[in-house]
């Protein structure tokens, strides 16, 4: 074999390698990609609860802010009827242990659940 036959060789198995090399890894990532691409539009029309819960989002956050409005209302009613049998006990120096343990527990729960909320 003469120099030039041998660079022919070479330039012919150099092409054999870049065609093994576009065969062997480009086609089967471009087949993955495209098949995750087609699988994702597919989910997405068969599928489309997460549009509905794009929609909703609003609706979630304003119920949320209620929620929160009458934990906060809930607050505010039981420390009025805490501080009204403190003024009671205050004025007449009697004071119902049950319903001011109940009272202060209920406070205590609506207090956590506020936080839990948030």
């Amino acid at each position: 074999m003469s120099g030039t036959e041998q660079k022919k060789e070479l330039k012919k198995n150099k092409r054999i390698s870049i065609k093994n090399l576009y065969i062997k890894i480009f086609i089967p990532v471009f087949l993955i990609i495209l098949t995750f691409l087609i699988s994702s539009i597919l989910y997405a029309f068969l599928f489309p609860s997460h549009i509905y819960f794009i929609k909703n989002q609003s609706e979630i956050s304003k119920m949320h802010e209620e929620l929160l409005n009458e934990k906060v209302r809930r607050i505010e009613l039981l420390n009025n009827k805490i501080d009204s049998i403190d003024n009671d006990y205050l004025e007449n120096e009697t004071i119902n242990y049950d319903k001011y343990i109940q009272l202060r527990n209920a406070l205590e729960n609506e207090r956590n659940s506020l936080w839990k909320i948030k």
